[in-house]
């Protein structure tokens, strides 16, 4: 029987790998597999215990109908992945990539890219990270609306493209700069850097206080996936 949870956390990974193909490819013909790893961190290792494979296995069994991951020209050893529908079976050498073209942040993309839902989607202007929320939430104070208008249907033609011109009104819209959005105009998120909550909550207790405590796994867990 799967694990409801496990099950979440793989998808989970798998919408982060989306993004993170997305946002590349969208300024590149191909994206390094050694940096997809770099850019998943910890949650690398998490999709190595929750599926029980490796990234490149992982992307040629669950997302197939995307992206092929091929070797790059002339390094064998090098891998890169590449969209579905690319014919070659080589990628050209890196340095012929413009990888020096600037491209948006891969947390702002996906707020255009994910899929929308039913309800309200919105974005925090200062880190990007974005929300689908639930009916008859209030949105957090200073996030701005993404429109279902602003966000690409996923089976359609040059999607990229309209991902873009959508980014371009969104920002019009809302009389934002462009260049506030690029990667690495933004400082990691406080979601994915700083201590634990838990960490936070042993050292905020003394020595009798920590032989006395006890916590279920469930909530160490819970408290160690959470940042200050």
């Amino acid at each position: 029987m799967n694990d409801p949870a496990v099950d979440a956390e793989i998808q989970r990974i798998k919408e982060r790998i989306i993004s993170f193909a997305e946002s590349a490819l969208s300024n590149a013909p191909s994206y390094l597999m050694s940096r997809l790893g770099t850019e998943l961190g910890d949650d690398l290792r998490s999709l190595r215990l929750a599926s029980g494979q490796k990234l490149t296995e992982f992307i040629r069994e669950n997302l197939a109908d995307k992206y092929r991951v091929v070797p790059v020209e002339g390094l064998p050893n090098i891998t890169a992945l590449v969209r579905a529908d690319t014919q070659e079976e080589y990628t050209e050498r890196v340095e012929n990539s413009p990888r020096n073209a600037p491209r948006f942040h891969y947390r702002f993309w996906a707020a255009f890219s994910v899929p929308a839902k039913s309800t309200p989607r919105y974005l925090d202007p200062t880190d990007f990270v974005f929300k689908d929320l639930a009916l008859g939430e209030d949105p957090p104070i200073g996030w701005l609306e993404v429109d279902k208008e602003f966000i690409a249907p996923p089976s359609i033609p040059n999607r990229d493209a309209e991902i873009k011109e959508n980014i371009e009104r969104w920002l019009k819209k809302f009389q934002l700069e462009k260049a506030a959005f690029l990667q690495g105009s933004v400082k990691p998120s406080p979601r994915e850097s700083g201590k634990s909550l838990l960490l936070a909550v042993l050292e905020s207790l003394d020595r009798r206080q920590l032989q006395s405590t006890t916590l279920s796994l469930d909530v160490v867990a819970s408290l160690l996936s959470k940042r200050i």
